[in-house]
């Protein structure tokens, strides 16, 4: 048997350490590179569902914000009191034609009212063959609450229409604070539903028992986050707030939470870790039809829902893990490049052994540095092109919410005043009628034609308050016309005359010329009007001798337009910070009237400044494109 030299055998037991050694590197850095993509696959994600469920929650507390007001509007209207009061069938019928303009103005799905026995007495879909006219809702909850607090939420399958949606009821009282009746508006939320639909992520909303309300998986309607008592369950379905939906649990599967996700960087206190034991949870990580998803969720305070959002995770983490682990391999293979060449030429000349650690150290440290920063910056350049993208999609949508916002709480505000206003030809209608009937008793038809003539024109009054009113409130067209600048102003006025003259203030407009046009859309030019003006209307309260004055004349191809008043004017402070968002000088001011009347002006191709010159008061210029010739 022939021995193999002991000096032979050294080299080849070298060189398979050394081919051991760089499989285990290998192996080592595929497992290192596997974690940390893991890891920052989910860390991206957790952020995006974080900022993306916090967005949705915005855009959903602004449309249910949108119709809290209008209940309360239309139940002052003096009409449906006295149609409770006498509901004969020229007043149910005129009823009815007046609901049916308001679903088109206002976005509601159906506005109804219920007389003292909870049966529908007017409606808007009064022609349609689901019409509510005529249906008995005592059952219902938002009719025995509103009856016995004022007011109520409810969400409920319709029983006509079979469409889900929230009922927003308001009870009817009449002059000595009986109740006479209850106004329901319903909403429905097939609009958010659409815009949810182009979303690749999972958005539902579930109440306080964790049922599935509306979102964009229509098949998860009415679905429950966890199991229902049997008891409860039929409570339910007996109740026909769902209808005869089997309130199942939702097809989600909960997933262990993951191992690569380091302890320094935990998923949210909002994302439990582990299938909470209590009902309305989801754990972090759930799956659906074999696909991962992370939950994320946000509380609604008024009604008390939550938005859940499922974001797909299993795509981001596989992108983030291969590229790691191309780095991780693209990393190891030039060390063991590295430290190949640097082991021969270590062979060769040991003396240089110190130098070419020093070089290795040097050269491993560089590749790595770059390394990180290339995917660094590849990683944020994507990150921050699909974040501005998503941005200005949503801040388009919350510009327009906030402007119909803005606007409604101008008819808070004025709703009083226009109250008052109609009040007093209501009054002497009332007069006039009982006088032209005594006359007709008396067989004196003259006078009694007299006063129904002066009838009809106190009507034509009312007609015109209320229908300036709801043309306010309806969101604009977004078409841009010619715009006569006095029918704008005109318009702006009837809304402010009430509050005008209980302050004893003289608005002037004698200086625009009737025949001044722009280029613009008419609601949001009065929009910006009737903001300027209540400004002016608050500097001037408990001021004698109030005055605004408004002129308009032609510069080239723009007009500008001047609202002044006779206040105590903006100091250099409220100068500075006029046009910054949620700076206000009154203590009950949000700060962001100005700001959106200068978004408006810029959107029409103006725009709007305080004229920091003025002698007396406060001066704004709103500058706006001329109309062609």
């Amino acid at each position: 048997m022939t021995s193999i030299p002991r000096p032979a055998r050294r080299p080849a037991l070298r060189r398979a350490g050394l081919v051991l050694a760089a499989l285990l590197a290998l192996t080592l850095a595929w497992q290192a590179a596997t974690r940390l993509g893991r890891a920052t696959g989910y860390e991206q994600v957790r952020a995006q569902a974080a900022a993306g469920v916090a967005a949705q929650a915005a855009l959903l507390e602004s449309e249910l914000n949108k119709f809290r007001a209008l209940p309360f509007v239309l139940a002052q209207d003096d009409v449906l009191r006295q149609t409770l009061l006498q509901p004969d069938p020229a007043r149910l019928q005129a009823l009815d034609r007046k609901l049916e303009t308001l679903p088109a103005g206002t976005g509601a799905a159906v506005v109804y009212l219920l007389n003292a026995d909870g049966v529908a007495i007017a409606a808007s879909n009064w022609r349609e063959p689901t019409s509510f006219v005529g249906s008995d809702y005592r059952f219902r909850p938002y009719y025995s609450r509103a009856w016995r607090h004022g007011s109520d939420d409810h969400f409920a399958l319709g029983t006509v229409s079979r469409q889900p949606g929230l009922y927003l009821s308001r009870r009817i009282d009449d002059g000595d604070g009986a109740p006479l009746g209850v106004l329901v508006v319903k909403v429905e939320f097939a609009r958010l539903e659409a815009i949810w639909r182009e979303s690749p992520e999972a958005l539902f909303v579930t109440d306080a028992r964790g049922i599935v309300l509306f979102g964009n998986r229509p098949a998860w309607r009415f679905m429950t986050l966890a199991p229902i008592a049997p008891d409860e369950a039929a409570r339910l379905r007996d109740s026909l707030q769902f209808g005869d939906a089997p309130l199942t649990p939702l097809p989600l599967a909960p997933l262990p939470a993951p191992s690569a996700v380091p302890v320094s960087a935990p998923l949210p206190d909002s994302f439990p870790v582990s299938p909470p034991a209590t009902r309305g949870g989801l754990p972090s990580l759930v799956e659906n039809e074999g696909a991962g998803y992370l939950h994320a969720r946000q509380a609604i305070a008024d009604p008390a829902w939550t938005l859940h959002a499922l974001v797909p995770v299993d795509a981001a983490v596989a992108a983030e893990v291969s590229q790691a682990r191309q780095v991780g391999m693209l990393a190891a293979l030039l060390a063991m490049g590295l430290a190949a060449v640097l082991y021969a030429r270590a062979m060769r000349r040991r003396g240089q052994m110190a130098e070419q650690r020093r070089r290795r150290a040097e050269l491993e440290a560089a590749v790595a540095l770059r390394t990180e920063q290339l995917r660094h910056s590849n990683a944020q350049l994507h990150a921050e092109m699909e974040d501005r993208q998503r941005t200005q999609a949503r801040a388009r949508v919350l510009q327009a919410e906030l402007e119909q916002a803005n606007k409604l709480s101008f008819l808070g505000q004025i709703a009083a005043g226009i109250g008052h206003e109609i009040n007093q030809p209501v009054a002497a209608i009332r007069t006039y009628a009982e006088n032209a009937g005594l006359f007709l008793a008396q067989g004196q038809a003259g006078p009694a034609g007299e006063n129904l003539r002066i009838i009809a024109g106190l009507t034509e009054r009312i007609g015109r308050i209320t229908g300036q009113l709801r043309d306010f409130a309806r969101k604009p067209a977004a078409e841009i016309a010619d715009v006569p600048l006095r029918e704008a102003i005109d318009g702006a006025l009837l809304l402010l005359a009430p509050r005008a003259r209980q302050q004893d203030v003289a608005i002037d407009a004698g200086a625009v010329p009737a025949a001044l046009s722009v280029r613009a859309e008419r609601m949001r030019v009065e929009q910006v009007l009737v903001n300027l003006m209540q400004n002016a209307l608050d500097a001037l309260r408990a001021r004698p001798g109030g005055r605004i004055v408004l002129a308009a004349e032609r510069d080239g191809a723009q007009v500008r337009l001047t609202v002044a008043d006779n206040g105590p004017g903006l100091s250099a402070a409220a100068l500075a910070t006029l046009f910054t968002p949620f700076s206000s000088d009154r203590p009950d001011g949000l700060g962001l009237g100005l700001v959106i009347c200068r978004d408006i002006a810029e959107a029409l191709g103006g725009s709007l400044r305080a004229d920091a010159a003025a002698a007396e008061g406060a001066v704004f210029v709103l500058t706006l494109p001329a109309a062609q010739p």
